[in-house]
């Protein structure tokens, strides 16, 4: 409801959901009536007198990827500058087929589809360059990328980057170098440590002053 009642608020769950094809059913407290609606039109429903009975994630089908992406000013506690949200079916010969489903957040106001993208790679084979290259020039013309929130150079690029990423993701075989791009980056926990000589030759500044601690203690 939070995505529903503030337009500017970037949620990384709505561009997933948008994405997966969630369905919602939504029930009028007053009339009872159940309504089932996808997350795009729930956006601009008025939930006046309504609630969110449920949420309903569909099944994978056959061949189906499913990935997501985000990039913040930091991997927590803050939100993110773009995300997406990418679903695509794929044959044997890595031909697309049914409906593929490509949801950027962070880019307008709202999470959108780039629903001429979504048509353009109906029957095209992932292995030819000329889809990876068509693909990303029609993202770049129709989704234009708010100014409001700044870095629109950055998060411009960035519409083209992650799917870029998701497009390796389906290709096998590829080149180490190229594979890269495609990996996950997993960051560690942050650790940190100092080691200090224990020489009984010389008084260290450490022992030092913890010797002068416990003399002013006592």
């Amino acid at each position: 409801m939070l995505v529903h009642q503030h337009a500017d608020f970037q949620s990384d769950m709505m561009t997933i959901m948008m994405g997966a094809g969630v369905q919602l059913t939504l029930i009028d407290a007053v009339s009872g009536v159940t309504t089932v609606v996808d997350t795009t039109t729930f956006l601009s429903t008025d939930m006046t007198t309504k609630v969110i009975v449920n949420g309903f994630l569909p099944f994978s089908q056959s061949q189906e990827q499913l990935k997501s992406f985000r990039v913040a000013m930091r991997h927590q506690n803050a939100h993110a500058y773009v995300t997406a949200s990418f679903r695509l079916q794929v044959d044997s010969s890595l031909k697309v087929y049914g409906t593929p489903s490509i949801v950027y957040g962070g880019v307008a106001a709202r999470a959108v589809h780039a629903s001429k993208t979504e048509s353009l790679l109906v029957g095209k084979s992932l292995n030819q360059l000329s889809t990876l290259q068509q693909a990303c020039q029609s993202l770049l013309s129709e989704l234009v990328v708010d100014s409001a929130p700044g870095y629109v150079t950055y998060r411009t690029s960035l519409i083209t980057a992650f799917f870029y990423r998701f497009y390796l993701t389906l290709l096998p075989n590829l080149p180490p170098n190229i594979a890269l791009a495609a990996q996950q980056y997993d960051r560690p926990i942050s650790t940190g440590s100092y080691s200090y000589d224990d020489n009984p030759l010389e008084v260290s500044t450490l022992s030092l002053s913890l010797s002068l601690s416990r003399e002013f203690n006592e």
